[in-house]
C-alpha cells in the first residue's frame, strides 16, 4: 500500500511515483472592529478558506507502457479567526490571533494485491483545528 498522506511506503512498495505540481489557495478577509481609528489597527475577525491540492503520478512498475494512476491529496479547511493587529512606532507590525475551524482531507490510496493489481481507494477525514499565530513584520 502507497499512503500519499504520509508520503510512507509499505508492503508492496511503488517502482515510481512523481510529484506534478499542484496548489493552494488562501482567501481571508478581515473586519476590523469599529472603534478603531485607523484601518489596520486593533481587533478583527477573520474568516479564512483555504484550499490544498498535492498531485502524484504512481507508475505499477518501471515500464513505461505499464498504466499510471493518478492519486490526490486535497486538504478544505474553513476557520474563524479574532486577533489584535499593531503598528508599533510607525515602523513594526505585530499581530496576535486565534482561530476555530474545520478541516476536511482527502486522501487517495493505492492497495495492490499479490498478482499486482492496483486499485484506487479514497479515504476521506473531517477534524477541528485550532489556529494560534503571531506574525511580526515591517510597515511600509
Amino acid at each position: 500500500m502507497f499512503n500519499l498522506m504520509n508520503i510512507e511506503m509499505i508492503e508492496n512498495a511503488p517502482a515510481d511515483v512523481q510529484a506534478p505540481l499542484g496548489y493552494s489557495i488562501r482567501v481571508a478577509p478581515r473586519f476590523y472592529l469599529p472603534n478603531y481609528d485607523e484601518a489596520i489597527n486593533g481587533y478583527y475577525v477573520s474568516t479564512q478558506f483555504m484550499l490544498r491540492k498535492y498531485n502524484s503520478l504512481y507508475a505499477l512498475d518501471n515500464n513505461p507502457l505499464s498504466q499510471n494512476l493518478d492519486l490526490v491529496k486535497q486538504q478544505t479547511d474553513f476557520k474563524l479567526i479574532f486577533g489584535f493587529q499593531n503598528i508599533e512606532d510607525y515602523a513594526f507590525l505585530v499581530d496576535y490571533y486565534v482561530g476555530l475551524g474545520i478541516r476536511k482531507t482527502s486522501n487517495d490510496v493505492v492497495e495492490t494485491d499479490n498478482n499486482g493489481n492496483a486499485t484506487v481507494r479514497n479515504f476521506n477525514t473531517m477534524l477541528p483545528t485550532i489556529t494560534v499565530g503571531l506574525k511580526i513584520g515591517v510597515a511600509f
